[in-house]
């Protein structure tokens, strides 16, 4: 009978017709390869609740809860398929009980720390073209996260055509939720503007020799790039900090959402905890009745 290996290039391939991106699908068939490696030859038709469980049990002796959760996710994903396409006569992953990772809350940047990310980012006639050159490149990077709202991913895939300064937005397409357009912010407008390209497919961000630059180019300036000046911030932080001031600004949750491309109002709701523990902050700063 067939073993989980066995249907790994049919899952894979079924899974990419419905969309999967190609990181989210490696990360599956990883996941998948694993888990048939600890099953050690028992065939697909074999699985059931205690097979799995044992699985999930064995792997929280030794993994974070995150690495379990996603793991339990893909397995019964693959399970589902596995059903639709006949391998198995029912679903045996759904009664299983799946660890939530406690939702971490979002960390945006406080005033000192945007304001020492922008003295690096600024301008400096001192240096070399080539110096100048990455610091205005890293500086339209942290500004289509920070005034857009964009993923790591996302700005590497960024083009011109999707730009539009005729009407001031950006359209990010095959999006985790889908597609999304987010409304320029006056100095992303600018940034932007200083990167114009005839050609439309042309990426925005680009690496020094005039290519595109990767997801792991990007990584590498919060990584590496902006340590080395003393700025120690994940990308995602600027992602959070725009959620984070739009919201304070708007108290339209529901724009947020749509702004933040997440499937679900649960998600975007975990930024009403940051504004509220910053308004209990300011209202705790209010005279005591003691002082009158």
């Amino acid at each position: 009978m067939a073993q989980v290996r066995d249907l790994l290039e049919d899952f894979a391939a079924d899974r990419r017709g419905d969309g999967q991106r190609p990181n989210g699908l490696k990360a599956y068939v990883k996941r998948l390869r694993a888990f048939d490696a600890w099953l050690n030859g028992k065939p697909v038709d074999q699985l059931s609740w205690v097979v799995i469980t044992d699985y999930r049990n064995e792997m929280a002796q030794r993994c974070a809860i995150p690495t379990v959760e996603t793991a339990m996710v893909t397995i019964r994903a693959f399970c589902r398929w596995a059903v639709r396409r006949g391998h198995l006569s029912e679903d045996v992953s759904a009664e299983v009980k799946v660890p939530r990772r406690p939702p971490a809350l979002p960390k945006p940047l406080d005033a000192d720390e945007l304001a020492a990310l922008w003295r690096v980012l600024a301008d400096d006639d001192t240096l070399s073209d080539h110096d100048r050159w990455i610091i205005r490149r890293n500086r339209l990077v942290v500004c289509l996260m920070y005034y857009a709202g964009l993923r790591l991913s996302e700005v590497a895939r960024l083009r011109h055509k999707v730009c539009s300064q005729r009407t001031r937005t950006i359209t990010i397409y095959d999006s985790k939720s889908g597609d999304r357009t987010v409304p320029m912010h006056d100095d992303l407008a600018d940034e932007l503007a200083n990167w114009t390209s005839n050609k439309r497919e042309s990426p925005v961000v680009l690496s020094w020799r005039g290519g595109g630059i990767t997801s792991g180019g990007i990584a590498h300036i919060f990584e590496v790039w902006l340590p080395k000046r003393g700025i120690v911030i994940s990308a995602h932080r600027l992602r959070h900090s725009f959620a984070t001031e739009f919201l304070r600004a708007t108290k339209d949750i529901r724009g947020l959402q749509v702004l933040m491309g997440h499937r679900s109002l649960e998600t975007t709701q975990i930024y009403t905890k940051v504004v509220a523990d910053e308004q209990r902050a300011n209202i705790a700063k209010l005279p005591r009745l003691a002082t009158f």
